[in-house]
Formats: C-alpha cells, structure tokens, sequence
C-alpha cells in the first residue's frame, strides 16, 4: 500500500440484491400468490386509476403502511398456505411486497406487518390494537377472498380491484 493510498476515492459497491431464504414450494407459492395480486393491479390499471401503494407519507413526513393493503396481502398469502397445509414465512410474504413494490418498501412493510400480527395476536386487552383495525380487515378480506375463489364461490380474487377502483 502506498503512502497516500488511503486517501484515495474507495470504489463504492452495488447493493447485491437481497436473498430470501425459502423453501423451493415457498418460492412456487409466492409466485402463485404475486400472480394473483399482479392481476388485480393490472385490472386497476386499466380502469384508469394507479396502484394503490404499500407505503405512503403520512402527515408527520414519516411513511406510514397502507394497514388494509398490507393485511389483504398478508391474509391472502396465509389462506394459501393455509390450503397447501404450509407454515407461515415472513421471508415469503416480504418477497411478495419485493416484487410487486421494491425491496426498500418491502422491508419496511414487513416490519410494519409483523407488528401488526404481533399486537393483534396479543390476548390481553391492548389498546394499540385499535390502531390495527384496518389491518385487520384487510387480513379477513384477503383471507376470505382467497377461500371464497378457492371454493369456487366467487370467479376471481377482486378484493383489491374492488376497493381501489371501483
């Protein structure tokens, strides 16, 4: 090392993508559950109104989660695997939110996700829970939604569509 090799301009890396570490049938179920939500996307898109967004600035300039989103989602995703008697990942369902929106939202989605289960799976009498509430529709929506089309009550998964753009 030379002398003044220390004051040179580093090379600055890129970012290697992130790696989720899922199981190969996790892989073909969140590529079975993106499907299904890109196709809700798609058909909103197409009414002329943009993709709703996971996260979104609040008005304290912080950025705050889409809560009915973010529990449609997570709820569909959990109905799935429910079917395929498959146990939850929070790798998967960040996978999910990393491809429909980019891996710096899915990040932060996820945390905000997990807290939400956290608090909502809390058996006593918590407060914060209120805060959740529409988290928690969007979980029941989501899984219902799924159960509904598997068992063939309904055509397609809409719950998204119907929310957003109609």
């Amino acid at each position: 090392m030379a002398l003044f090799d220390f004051f040179k301009k580093k090379k600055t890396q890129e970012k290697e993508p992130k790696r989720y570490p899922i199981t190969p049938e996790m892989t073909d179920g969140v590529s079975f559950v993106y499907s299904l939500i890109k196709d809700q996307f798609s058909l909103i898109e197409k009414s002329g109104v943009k993709t709703p967004p996971l996260l979104y600035k609040g008005d304290n300039g912080d950025y705050e989660i889409n809560q009915w989103l973010a529990g449609y989602i997570s709820g569909f995703y959990d109905a799935f695997l429910q079917s395929k008697n498959q146990k939850y990942d929070p790798n998967a369902l960040e996978l999910i939110f990393s491809v429909l929106y980019g891996e710096e939202v899915a990040e932060e989605g996820i945390k905000q996700c997990i807290v939400a289960m956290m608090t909502l799976g809390d058996k006593s009498d918590n407060l914060f829970k209120v805060a959740f509430e529409e988290f928690n529709d969007g979980l029941y929506a989501g899984g219902n939604n799924f159960f509904d089309w598997k068992d063939k009550k309904i055509f397609a998964p809409l719950g998204i569509y119907n929310k957003y753009a109609m």
